[in-house]
C-alpha cells in the first residue's frame, strides 16, 4: 500500500516526517511549512513495508522443534 509523506528539510537535516493519505492533503500542508525560511518541504511517495515477523515466528518455532526432536533423540541414544 502507498502513502504520501511529507519530509521537512532544515540545514540539511531531516527534522520531520508526516504522513498524507492523498498528494493533495500533503500539498496544502507543504505550502504552509515551506513559508518558513530554510526550510526544504518535499511531498514523496512511499511503499509500505510488509510485516514478516509472524513468518520469522513460525520459522523459529519450527527451528526450536527441531532442536526440541534432535535433544530427545541424543538422550534416548
Amino acid at each position: 500500500m502507498n502513502s504520501i509523506i511529507m519530509v521537512t528539510i532544515v540545514a540539511g537535516n531531516i527534522i520531520s516526517k508526516a504522513v498524507f493519505p492523498d498528494m493533495d492533503t500533503c500539498m496544502v500542508s507543504r505550502d504552509k511549512v515551506v513559508k518558513q525560511p530554510s526550510v526544504t518541504v518535499s511531498c514523496v511517495y512511499s511503499t509500505k513495508k510488509k510485516d514478516n515477523s509472524k513468518h520469522m515466528l513460525t520459522i523459529m518455532s519450527g527451528f526450536l522443534k527441531a532442536i526440541n526432536n534432535a535433544a530427545k533423540e541424543e538422550a534416548a541414544k
